[in-house]
């Protein structure tokens, strides 16, 4: 048994994502046990005998909210997405006012302003800005997280998305946040990766 406690407690420390939702009470011990004995081919029943009594915590009736939220949000994914990133100066903007509804999104810094756009576009766009331009990028992909209203108000859904993606080892090139969506841009090749185990947060694979 207690080398199926050490075998538990490393696989739970390498997983950010896992770690954070026992954290928070919302971990599904039983299911959590059941993927750990399959992966690493242990007895289900020892697996959940260690789980429970290495991170015995009572769930946080609060934390009903995050479930619900969970639930509730939806998924969807665009590819051949590109940035580029010019100086923040008003006449940058004023020279892609009339090329700005093709931008699916506007991220403004102190310094500098992030356009985000189909691949197709980043060339004349590039042309536009000419030495304005800090820096371009394609071979991006789009994730939007759409959530209830809800999420507003609701403290520490967004920590999930980031600690679940981090688990997996992917990279966010960028990310905001409007009303209910959350955008994250990431490498083409993270795109299925990453779908899935923000996926597997939404379905609910390691919460109640």
């Amino acid at each position: 048994m207690a080398d199926v406690a050490k075998i538990v407690e490393e696989y739970i420390n390498s997983r950010p994502a896992v770690r954070q939702c026992i954290k928070e009470g919302l971990i599904d011990f039983p299911n959590l046990s059941k993927n750990i004995a399959k992966e690493k081919s242990l007895d289900e029943k020892d697996v959940l005998v260690a789980v429970s009594q290495l991170y015995s915590i009572k769930p946080k009736k609060e934390n009903e909210r995050i479930r619900t939220i969970l639930k509730e949000s939806k998924i969807e994914t665009k590819s051949k997405i590109a940035t580029l990133i010019a100086k923040n100066d008003w006449r940058i903007l004023l020279k892609v006012e009339h090329v700005l509804d093709r931008m699916l999104q506007v991220i403004t810094a102190l310094s500098s302003i992030t356009l985000v756009m189909d691949e197709a576009w980043l060339e004349e766009t590039k042309g536009l800005l000419g030495n304005a331009v800090i820096d371009s990028e394609r071979g991006l992909s789009e994730i939007m997280i759409r959530s209830p209203r809800e999420i507003e108000s609701t403290p520490g859904v967004v920590s999930f998305f980031y600690s679940a993606l981090a688990s997996k080892g992917i990279n966010i090139v960028e990310t905001l946040s409007c009303y209910t969506d959350t955008i994250f841009l990431v490498k083409d090749e993270d795109l299925f990766p990453a779908y899935k185990v923000l996926n597997d947060l939404l379905i609910g694979t390691w919460l109640k």
